[in-house]
This record gives C-alpha cells, structure tokens and sequence, in this order.
C-alpha cells in the first residue's frame, strides 16, 4: 500500500515561500549593486583619462602659426606610466595630420561636441588588447585648425 503524502504544514510552507522570496530579491539586489559599482568606476576611469587628454592640449601651442608640442622625454614618461596598464596618446592636427605620440584608432568625438570616448582595439607592446579612449577636439590653439588629442589606457585594472 502506498503512503499518501502528507501537505506541507503551514510553517514550512510559509519559511519556502519566504526563502524563495530572499533568495530572487537577494539576487536582484546583487545585479543591481553590481552595475551601479561598475557605472561608478567607468565614469571615474573615464574622467582620469579626459584629465591626462586635457593636461596633454595644454601642451600643445602655436609657434608662428604652426603647432608644437613641448614634450620633453620625462613628461610623457610621467604622462605614460602605470604600473598595471599600457598608457597611449596621440596628437592630431586638421592641417598638419600626425604629429606625435602613438599610432592610435580615431575615436569618433559627436558633431557638435568637444569630448568622445571609445572602446577601441590597439597594438601597445606589439599585442593586440582592448583599451578605453577619449578624444578631445580644440579648435582654440591655431586659428583654422583643429587639434584632436586621443589619449588611451588598456582595462586590466
């Protein structure tokens, strides 16, 4: 003869429901906690890299209508160097095309805007690897020219 299963007795059905209810809202907590970490370390990874791109234009001057870069060996050390990622740059003109620093992809600053970000594949150290990128457009160091300063940073931190 077969035992005829006995129902749940109130509490345990009330401590399964409860415990299946803690269990998805912790879980969704989790993700939700998770992603608001992850936004707030990209933007503040974002905004070092716009503050390397912006120190680096200001290096960037005008010398009888031409540009110049003043960029002694020890400021692009100190402007490069990272003791967990691979740290680029490169400066652009409109007129004079390349004119110092690393061979980079063009990110692709909005019209109208003077700052975009990218992620981007690069070559640092002769291997191929994912770097997060910032563009900045000026338009104020020679008049009718446009300098692009791209600065970027592999994402092993």
């Amino acid at each position: 003869m077969m035992a005829l299963r006995q129902p749940l007795s109130l509490r345990r059905s009330l401590m399964l429901r409860l415990g299946v209810l803690v269990l998805v809202f912790s879980g969704l907590s989790s993700i939700v906690v998770y992603r608001l970490a992850l936004d707030f370390s990209n933007e503040a990874y974002d905004e070092w890299l716009l503050d390397s791109a912006r120190s680096l234009s200001f290096l960037v001057q005008s010398r009888d209508g031409k540009l110049a870069v003043d960029l002694p060996i020890t400021t692009q050390k100190a402007l490069t160097w990272d003791a967990h990622d691979v740290v680029l740059f490169r400066i652009d003109s409109a007129r004079a095309g390349f004119i110092g620093g690393q061979a980079l992809p063009d990110v692709v600053v909005p019209s109208g805007q003077r700052v975009g970000y990218a992620d981007i594949q690069a070559n640092p150290q002769s291997q191929r690897q994912e770097m997060r990128a910032v563009s900045i457009v000026r338009n104020d160091i020679v008049p009718g020219d446009v300098v692009t300063i791209t600065v970027a940073e592999t994402l092993h931190k």
